[in-house]
């Protein structure tokens, strides 16, 4: 899962939204089909060439917190530059 959000703080919506997933999810579990649907109802514009799973482990953060395997940022690179595209004006 990956959560834009400002903030990790303990009390923030991006921690909670984390804890709960974490809570609700079988292990192995794929939340991913599920929050398409979600966002749905709520009226979420989703970009769908923005949409990709790409996973993170803990592993793959450097010392700096940074996700260190060009791969990996390629990856994110690719959504979020599509996400880009998608917001800027016609």
């Amino acid at each position: 899962m990956l959560l834009i959000g400002g903030s990790t703080r303990a009390a923030s919506t991006t921690t909670a939204v984390l804890r709960t997933a974490r809570e609700l999810a079988r292990p192995g579990a794929v939340l991913y089909e599920g929050l398409a649907t979600v966002l749905g109802y709520v009226g979420a514009d989703v970009v769908e060439a923005a949409c990709a799973r790409v996973p993170v482990t803990r592993d793959a953060l450097g010392p700096d917190g940074l996700v260190g395997d060009a791969e990996l940022r390629a990856h994110i690179g690719a959504a979020v530059e599509s996400l880009t595209r998608h917001a800027e004006p016609s």
